[in-house]
């Protein structure tokens, strides 16, 4: 047989009756008489269609189960997805109410803080004023006296001792 031949006769359905386990193609009458074929395990196209027929169904079975397999933990994460994002909303929720009351607690007791800060405050200011009344008479007190005192300078001896008598305690006289 000639090359030329050969493709012709690979190409022809016709020519190719058996199939050639070891090289897993189809061959002619020719090949397995005295081509290559000939010392090799040889079936027929419908044992070796069958033989096929089996090895696939066996793949669309295994493919069947990693489809399936794929599909019940995409199902899984699906769940699991769902589950957090639940989790995680419950989650914001109380840190957002933990907050709210903290914030709640925190402008309550700022307000109690400025209201003692206020009232003592008020209190200190009192005391100050009381205490700054009490120095204001006593300055006009001292500026009355000083005043007297001033003007018994400016009078004659006599006028001044008898002044003095009234003005100041009888120790100093």
């Amino acid at each position: 047989m000639q090359t030329g031949d050969l493709k012709d006769e690979l190409t022809c359905p016709v020519c190719l009756q058996f199939y050639c386990n070891d090289d897993a193609e189809c061959v002619c009458g020719s090949c397995i008489v005295a081509g290559r074929h000939k010392s090799h395990t040889l079936l027929s196209l419908d044992q070796a269609q069958a033989a096929i027929k089996v090895k696939l169904e066996r793949e669309i079975e295994k493919i069947g189960e990693v489809q399936r397999t794929c599909s019940s933990k995409k199902k899984e994460l699906e769940i699991s997805e769902a589950e957090i994002k639940t989790q995680i909303n419950e989650l914001k929720g109380k840190v957002s109410k933990n907050f709210s009351e903290w914030r709640k607690k925190l402008d309550e007791d700022e307000e109690s803080t400025v209201r003692l800060i206020d009232e003592e405050g008020l209190q200190v200011l009192s005391q100050i004023k009381s205490c700054s009344e009490a120095l204001n008479r006593k300055m006009e007190q001292i500026a009355l006296i000083d005043g007297e005192t001033q003007s018994l300078l400016q009078t004659d001896p006599l006028s001044t001792i008898q002044a003095a008598a009234v003005a100041l305690p009888v120790s100093i006289v």
